[in-house]
C-alpha cells in the first residue's frame, strides 16, 4: 500500500466520509484490506475504517467496519479480513465519522491513502476480521420530568404506509440543523403486530383493558430510549415509521404534545411500487427482515395485490383517525403526489409548520440535493429502491382484473382521502 499519510481535523458534529476507487471483485471470495492511522486525538468509537460492498448497479449491500480505539502519537494497523457475498461485484474502502450513533466527537488523525487491496489464496486458513457495528450506549442519568416534556415537544412522527416518499422526506428534505433523523425504529410495528393477535385478551400484557395502567410507562420508556438515541433536547427528532403506522393511536395517545406529519399517498400507486419490489434481485432482496418473495404466477399476483390493498386502506384509515384526533396545531397532512409537484412550497409549509427559519435559497438547495433527477439512472427505475416519481404509474402497470381488485378493496378510503376513483 502506498504509505502516504493525510492529516484529518474533524470536528464533533462535522459529516466526513473518504472513499477510495472501486476495487473490482469476485463474489465469495475471501480479501484483506489494511491501512496505518495515528489516532493523535479521537473518541474510542468515533472514527473508522470501511469497506463497502457495491452491487452491478453501484448500491451498497453491506458493509464491515474497524473502529479506531488506540490513541496516541503511534501508528497502528488496522485490518480487515472479509468474503464477498454473491452479489457483490466492486468494493470501496474509506474512512467515516460516526455518524450513526451518539458516540460523536473531535477527531484529529493521521491516516494513510487506500490504494489496494489483496486476494486471500488460501482462504479456509484465514478467519475473517472486522469489528461488530453495534456500539452499547453507556447508562445515561434518566429524564426530568422538564426533559421529558421538551423532548416530546420536539418529537415529530412520519406515519403512514411503506413506499409513500417517508425516506424522501424524513432523511433528504428534512436534512437541516436544527433537525436529528431516526430512521425506522420500528416501535409502532412491534406493538401493531402483537396487538393484531392479543389486543383483546385481558391477561395480554399490553392489553386495551389495562391501557390505562401501561401507556404512561410506556412513554417513559420511549422517551428514555429516544434520548439515548439522539442525546439531545435542542433539535427535532424526525421519527420515520411507516412499518409502525398501525399503531399510530398508540403513539399518538402517548405523545399527544409531539408532532404528526401524515403523509399520504395514492394507494393504487402504492401497490404497484411494491409489486415491483416483489421482483427477483429487486433492491431489498437480500433483507432477511423486509425482503419481499418472487411473485409466481397470477394466482400469486392476485392474492398479493389483495393484501397491500387491504393493508394500504387499514394503516391510513388508522393514521387518519390518529390524525383526526390529534392537536389541530400539531399536525399536517402531506400528500405525497403535491410534494412531488409542487417540493419547493409544500416544503415550505412542512418547514413553517416545524417551526424553523429556513432562507429560500437553503431550501432550493435541499430540494436539489433530494431530487430523483439527481440520483443516477443505475440507481433507480424497475426492481430498485428508487423506482419511480410519477404517480399514476399503476394504470400502465396493471391489467383491467388487478386495477378492479384494488378498486374492490380501496375504492371508499379512496374517495374519503380525494382521490379519484
Amino acid at each position: 500500500m502506498n504509505k502516504h499519510m493525510k492529516h484529518l481535523q474533524i470536528s464533533g458534529n462535522e459529516y466526513f466520509v473518504e472513499n477510495s476507487a472501486k476495487f473490482e471483485v469476485h463474489p465469495t471470495q475471501k480479501y484483506k484490506a489494511s491501512t496505518t492511522i495515528i489516532a493523535r486525538s479521537c473518541k474510542p468509537y468515533t472514527f473508522m475504517f470501511i469497506a463497502c460492498f457495491l452491487d452491478s448497479n453501484g448500491l451498497e449491500i453491506c458493509r464491515k467496519y474497524r473502529w479506531i480505539s488506540e490513541t496516541g502519537n503511534e501508528s497502528e494497523e488496522y485490518t480487515i479480513v472479509f468474503s464477498t457475498t454473491s452479489r457483490t461485484k466492486s468494493v470501496v474502502l474509506g474512512y467515516r465519522v460516526n455518524m450513526e450513533t451518539p458516540f460523536t466527537g473531535y477527531c484529529e488523525l493521521d491516516v494513510q491513502e487506500i490504494s489496494s487491496i489483496d486476494v486471500i489464496d488460501v482462504p479456509n486458513h484465514v478467519e475473517e476480521v472486522y469489528d461488530l457495528p453495534f456500539i452499547q450506549v453507556p447508562q445515561l442519568s434518566p429524564l426530568t420530568t422538564k426533559d421529558e416534556h421538551v423532548l416530546e415537544q420536539r418529537m415529530v412522527w412520519i406515519l403512514g404506509y411503506i413506499r409513500s416518499g417517508t425516506t424522501w422526506l424524513g432523511r433528504d428534505l428534512l436534512q437541516h440543523k436544527t433537525n436529528v433523523y431516526w430512521h425506522e425504529p420500528y416501535l409502532g410495528w412491534h406493538l401493531d403486530v402483537i396487538k393484531e393477535w392479543h389486543w383483546g385478551r385481558e391477561e395480554y400484557f399490553f392489553s386495551y383493558y389495562h391501557k390505562h395502567n401501561w401507556l404512561p410507562w410506556l412513554k417513559k420508556l420511549i422517551l428514555e430510549r429516544t434520548y439515548s438515541q439522539v442525546q439531545t433536547l435542542e433539535k427535532n427528532v424526525i421519527i420515520k415509521e411507516p412499518n409502525g403506522s398501525g399503531s399510530a393511536e398508540t403513539i399518538m395517545q402517548c405523545f399527544p404534545d409531539s408532532k404528526l406529519i401524515f403523509l399520504l399517498r395514492d394507494g393504487r400507486d402504492v401497490v404497484d411500487s411494491i409489486l415491483d419490489a416483489h421482483q427477483p434481485n429487486s433492491w431489498n432482496a437480500d433483507n432477511p427482515i423486509t425482503k419481499f418473495e418472487p411473485i409466481l404466477g397470477n394466482e400469486m399476483r392476485d392474492k398479493v395485490i389483495k393484501q397491500y390493498s387491504s393493508e394500504w386502506v387499514r394503516i391510513t384509515k388508522a393514521v387518519w383517525q390518529s390524525y383526526s384526533n390529534h392537536n389541530p396545531k400539531l399536525r399536517l397532512l402531506v400528500k405525497y403526489e403535491n410534494l412531488l409537484e409542487n417540493t419547493f412550497y409544500e416544503l415550505k409549509k412542512i418547514y413553517q409548520f416545524l417551526e424553523i427559519n429556513i432562507l429560500d435559497a437553503e431550501l432550493h438547495a435541499i430540494i436539489k440535493s433530494g431530487s430523483f433527477d439527481n440520483i443516477p439512472s443505475s440507481q433507480k427505475g424497475s426492481g430498485k429502491f428508487y423506482r419511480s416519481a410519477s404517480p399514476g404509474s399503476w394504470k400502465k402497470n396493471l391489467s383491467q382484473h388487478e386495477k378492479a381488485l384494488m378498486h374492490s378493496i380501496m375504492s371508499d378510503t379512496l374517495v374519503k382521502m380525494d382521490y379519484n376513483v
